[in-house]
């Protein structure tokens, strides 16, 4: 049977050596990568069995399943691969999700499940919903509490704050500590605050210098002048603590910026230095403001702490998980089992995954223990260089990263080229789409976009 007609970008992919990244978009031809890859490896001597094949919907697995099974029925003729063909019933092509629910029920009880879990990512909205109606409703009191739903209205506190934070991102194996990253995130206000005034104060300094020496009537070197003396410094408001008048502080107005034409020496150091000011003074103002609100802050992180072993509790006792949960459980297993994770290095040969730009961090942990060298073990994730070469495949959609669909974290994509030490390719070609309509959905996407309270806000800045 005669060869598929790969473009020369597909056919780059499918033969690349290594650990290989491939970005890809819809239309590219990325199933037809896929399964021209999974040939390939059956040619030169991989079993099917050995191939794990990973994809993000049942529908993508389903389609992905019958392209490799005609892919390899159309070269029955070739005897590796007519061999292979015989043990398709044996092929490990499924969701990512399914996988890991299959890898997790090895110890579920560690996690305080049952064998018997299910993943019920609808059915947990509904509840995550009722229990954070119920949550909300017995600390009503609760001061920080008051002051979230002043802020933000019930509904979007009850349904995104904590409803939705609690399907996205609670998880059975690796719960948050809200008070623990609030703490950090305390420890680096100040730090920051402390940094900033400084520079802040060593700034105003050197504009009364300029002015100063300056002399002449300039109006806007008279207005520096004068806005630099009544600058108090931040000093005395540092160290008794005063967060409130230093978000103050950090509002004065500067005086008006000479024009981008002006040819003073003296206007332009001005000019130069207000613009360094700016960002300064709003950055500053947003330390000290988490400072003057930290009580608030901590009340809401010690809301959540127990929110969280409320809600993880229930999926216990109801036995439904979440999509995130069973990738946490599987990569909690795999880092902490060295005879499970022997077994599946042993198992899988190959690992080839689709529509990576919908993984975060926690899924490409995942599947670096998958691919570990089996002569090591490391305590913790392996590092790109304890990888075996060769084993892994990944391709993904880094435009639709770009949006963080379902979780995506578009710079896990963009770093796997470089930890792996290879250059990714690109499929250039769309076979689906006019361009046209491609460049458009890709700069207005984002406008239909509907933004949601975030309470990793608690974990924002809590470290450089």
């Amino acid at each position: 049977m005669a060869e598929h007609p790969y473009d020369p970008d597909q056919a780059r992919a499918v033969e690349a050596g290594g650990n290989v990244v491939v970005a890809a978009g819809a239309g590219s031809g990325k199933t037809t990568v896929l399964a021209g890859r999974y040939l390939r490896l059956v040619r030169e001597g991989a079993t099917v069995p050995s191939i794990l094949t990973l994809t993000f919907t049942r529908k993508a697995a389903a389609e992905m399943h019958v392209r490799i099974h005609r892919l390899l029925a159309g070269h029955a003729d070739e005897v590796p691969v007519r061999e292979q063909l015989s043990l398709f019933d044996q092929a490990h092509i499924s969701t990512l999700d399914s996988f890991c629910s299959r890898l997790s029920r090895n110890d579920a009880p560690h996690f305080g499940l049952p064998l018997s879990f299910s993943v019920d990512q609808e059915g947990l909205k509904k509840r995550a919903e009722s229990f954070a109606l119920q949550f909300l409703l017995e600390k009503r009191q609760h001061p920080a509490l008051k002051i979230l739903i002043s802020a933000n209205g019930f509904e979007a506190v009850w349904k995104e704050f904590f409803a939705s934070y609690a399907v996205r991102e609670l998880r059975i194996a690796d719960p948050p500590d809200h008070i623990g990253d609030f703490r950090r995130q305390e420890e680096f206000c100040r730090l920051q605050t402390a940094q900033i005034f400084t520079r802040l104060d060593a700034l105003f300094n050197r504009m009364s210098s300029i002015a100063r020496e300056a002399g002449g009537t300039s109006k806007i070197l008279i207005e520096a002048a004068k806005t630099a003396e009544e600058w108090p410094g931040s000093g005395d408001l540092a160290e008794r603590e005063a967060w409130g008048e230093l978000v103050d502080l950090a509002g004065r107005k500067l005086p008006r910026k000479p024009g981008s034409n002006v040819k003073n020496p003296d206007l332009l150091l001005l000019r130069e230095l207000i613009d360094e000011m700016r960002p300064l003074q709003e950055q500053a103002a947003s330390f000290a403001a988490v400072l003057n609100h930290r009580e608030v802050y901590r009340g809401i992180a010690e809301l959540m702490d127990e929110f969280t072993a409320g809600w993880n509790n229930i999926k216990r006792v109801q036995g439904i998980v979440s999509f995130g949960d069973v990738v946490s459980m599987a990569v909690s297993l795999l880092k902490e089992n060295r005879e499970l994770r022997t077994w599946y290095k042993e198992q899988f040969h190959h690992i080839m995954i689709d529509e990576f730009q919908d993984n975060n961090e926690l899924q490409k942990e995942l599947l670096y223990l998958l691919a570990e060298r089996r002569d090591r073990f490391s305590p913790g994730i392996p590092a790109p260089e304890d990888l075996d070469e060769g084993k892994l495949f990944f391709v993904g959609d880094e435009k639709q990263s770009i949006y963080r669909f379902r979780g995506a974290d578009v710079s896990v994509f963009k770093r796997l080229s470089r930890e792996l030490g290879r250059d990714g390719i690109e499929l250039g070609t769309n076979y689906r789409s006019h361009p046209g309509l491609i460049d458009f959905f890709t700069v207005f996407s984002p406008l239909f976009l509907v933004p949601t309270m975030n309470p990793g806000i608690l974990k924002q800045n809590s470290g450089p």
